[in-house]
């Protein structure tokens, strides 16, 4: 019509094209508002209508998401560090989607109303549309709510398993170095004399051993619980970790047997070394109290006293090392009947109260070993009452 009217506006006259020009634009403008108003139409209409296949995709994949959620927040709490953080990536991942899944949920939530509302559906399958929205948001607000929760649970539980595992290394590492310590001490006790303050160092170590009994009490605890966890779970406790407890607990009891083999080692020879001492000073005592009065051999006695001078200053010496060489109990005794010998050939002479005073030197070094040794040893070293008694008889 336009192309028909433009060819007749071209031949025709001025007032015949004018009206004719008139009608054909009045036609074409009544066209363009009607063809407006239908593609308006179209597109409300489209707008408000809803795909119930669109629909049904868009919410089934939803509920797939938070059925994949739920498995993984519902994992199990191994205590095992490269599992928990692979666990706890998993669920940072989900919490990150959260945001972008809210979206979704808005849209299912729209085009569920709209949905319900159009006559197409009957009414059960407006009451399915409306059963599936109610438990999709259900869902919703559980598993979002569990996320953040479960990622604490799991941040804590590296925590402990991580510490777990420190303090087993500690311990295992604090062994190793205590042992070290100790069978250098007891090599070097072989070899040679040590100072007083290197032969308390077997008792210092056996009071730190006592000490880290509680710490190992601790760390027991802790892996019972988990293996309580996991016998629940009906998981197995990671290989690794129970090997390390294994070999911690098996590990601190040889050394608590070493030390105490050492402390026993050290305890018995200075009993030894009490009774030989007590027998010594009973057998100067009575011979200092019952001087001779024959005619005395000066130079043997003399030697003598000088050679039970020099063993007891070795003694001393000795005891304060708590080594383990002593002298012999039969020397001590050929000893002692030499200078018994040697007492029963001295008489009385100008110069008694000289031989007095060496045995009595000799007596005074003899007892001043007391100083070294333990108190609750004294009693090995005093006199009973009945000796006591007996040398005040003589005396008399």
């Amino acid at each position: 019509m336009n192309s028909a009217g433009d060819e007749i506006l071209h031949n025709a006259a001025a007032i015949n094209a004018e009206n004719l020009r008139g009608k054909l634009e009045l036609i074409n403008q009544r066209w363009k508002v009607l063809c407006s108003e239908v593609l308006a139409r179209q597109r409300r209409t489209k707008e408000h209508s809803v795909e119930p296949t669109e629909f049904t995709n868009e919410m089934d994949d939803l509920f797939s998401w938070i059925d994949e959620t739920e498995n993984i927040i519902g994992s199990s709490l191994r205590p095992n560090t490269l599992y928990l953080e692979a666990l706890l990536e998993k669920v940072k991942d989900r919490e990150d989607e959260i945001a972008p899944r809210q979206a979704s949920l808005f849209n299912i939530n729209s085009s569920g109303a709209k949905l319900m509302q159009s006559p197409k559906l009957t009414e059960k399958d407006r009451n399915n549309v409306h059963k599936d929205v109610e438990n999709l948001n259900i869902g919703w607000k559980k598993v979002t709510k569990e996320v953040p929760e479960r990622i604490r649970l799991i941040e804590e539980e590296i925590k402990k398993v991580r510490s777990l595992n420190e303090d087993v290394d500690n311990m295992v590492k604090w062994i190793v170095d205590t042992r070290a310590v100790l069978e250098k001490q007891k090599g070097t006790a072989k070899s040679v004399m040590e100072s007083d303050t290197s032969t308390n160092v077997v008792v210092e170590q056996l009071n730190a051993i006592k000490s880290r009994q509680s710490k190992l009490n601790q760390i027991n605890s802790s892996h019972q619980k988990h293996l309580e966890s996991c016998k629940d779970l009906g998981q197995d406790v990671p290989d690794n970790l129970q090997v390390k407890i294994t070999t911690m607990n098996i590990e601190f009891e040889q050394l608590q047997d070493l030390a105490k083999s050492m402390t026993n080692e050290t305890k018995s020879p200075v009993n030894e070394v009490f009774e030989q001492s007590r027998q010594v000073q009973v057998a100067m005592e009575a011979k200092t109290q019952s001087l001779p009065t024959s005619t005395p051999s000066w130079i043997e006695l003399d030697r003598s006293i000088g050679e039970l001078r020099n063993w007891l200053t070795l003694l001393e010496h000795m005891l304060r090392s708590q080594k383990v060489t002593v002298g012999d109990v039969k020397d001590i005794e050929h000893m002692i009947q030499k200078q018994k010998r040697e007492s029963d050939s001295v008489i009385a002479s100008p110069t008694d109260s000289q031989l007095i005073d060496s045995l009595q030197l000799s007596n005074s070094q003899l007892s001043d070993l007391n100083s070294p040794l333990h108190k609750d040893e004294d009693s090995l070293l005093s006199l009973s009452e009945h000796d006591l008694n007996t040398i005040q008889a003589q005396v008399a």
